[in-house]
């Protein structure tokens, strides 16, 4: 193996998501505390799990509604009618929420945003 492609794989691995062929994924990141500021400027706000339901009923984030990541991919346009609509979407590390919100993206939902998953950040889960 070269070294350009050494190099290459590297800035892959650290700039993309795994298995993705390669994809940049395109939602905005945000902190925990800039998810609630959004949360409590905006009422509409939806707080989305993408895990599966058994996941989300061994622990979930207060507010937070489950809508599994298989379901999104299946119809994005059943998240919300309003494509407007801020969405805040997390899971357990941080893949299955990027995955889901491109999703969204691609369907045209314009305030997509993702949050660190639920092993990243010490979330208080009920």
């Amino acid at each position: 193996m070269e070294a350009e492609e050494v190099v290459a794989r590297m800035l892959d691995r650290e700039q993309r998501m795994p298995h993705t062929g390669g994809r940049v994924f395109l939602s905005t990141h945000l902190t925990p505390e800039e998810a609630w500021e959004l949360m409590v400027n905006d009422p509409t706000a939806m707080l989305v799990d993408v895990r599966t339901n058994e996941d989300y009923r061994t622990g979930h984030i207060r507010g937070s509604i489950c809508i599994p990541l298989q379901d999104i991919s299946n119809n994005p346009f059943s998240v919300c009618v309003r494509k407007d609509t801020p969405v805040i979407l997390y899971c357990q590390m941080g893949y299955k929420s990027s995955i889901a919100a491109q999703a969204l993206i691609d369907a045209g939902y314009s305030r997509v945003y993702t949050i660190p998953g639920i092993e990243q950040y010490s979330y208080p889960l009920i």
